[in-house]
């Protein structure tokens, strides 16, 4: 089920039993809320109190904190909280998680600030024990900015999400990228 705007607010499976998953989302249009089956997931963008020296890092749309209540059938509820530390640059600089799961993966267990690095293109090089190329990230958003050019980005309620011209699409990429890996060729 989408609301009016088209986001999705609720999703029902069918496999086996039926289950459903609902989504809550703020004013700004951002994800805040998803509760699916074993997992109620909260998403923060706070204007105030970050950490990093952004502190208000969230009023510019980046996720300042998260939360996961999981619950294994039959045990007791285990919760997972994160918080985001952000430059005026609104890139990571590090993450901080409370609870993590035993065995989670080096980016899920929090970032030091030394586990990230950027090249002096602002591209992310280094997340975790993840390595990237920088010349891979611009020629992703190259790719990005040739295939999303001239689609115009609206919500139903006829509000521009991003200006290509601008290349604020890079900003919402992650939204976008299923359809621009398909359209591109990258995957399929």
């Amino acid at each position: 089920m989408r609301s009016q705007s088209g986001r999705v607010v609720k999703q029902h499976t069918g496999m086996g039993s039926t289950t459903y998953s609902t989504y809550g989302y703020d004013t700004a249009g951002r994800l805040v809320s998803a509760v699916i089956p074993g997992h109620e997931l909260t998403y923060e963008f706070a204007s105030s109190g970050g950490c990093g020296p952004n502190t208000a890092a969230g009023m510019s749309g980046n996720r300042t904190g998260s939360a996961d209540v999981w619950t294994a059938p039959g045990e007791a509820p285990v919760t997972t909280s994160t918080s985001y530390c952000y430059d005026w640059a609104d890139r990571l600089l590090s993450s901080t998680v409370t609870g993590a799961i035993p065995g989670a993966t080096t980016v899920a267990d929090g970032l030091a600030a030394s586990d990230i690095v950027y090249d002096v293109r602002g591209n992310t090089i280094r997340l975790g024990d993840m390595q990237f190329s920088g010349d891979e990230v611009d020629g992703l958003l190259r790719k990005i900015d040739e295939v999303t050019d001239g689609i115009d980005f609206r919500r139903a309620e006829d509000r521009i999400v991003a200006d290509p011209g601008l290349r604020s699409c890079r900003k919402i990429a992650a939204d976008i990228l299923p359809f621009i890996m398909l359209k591109s060729g990258y995957g399929m």
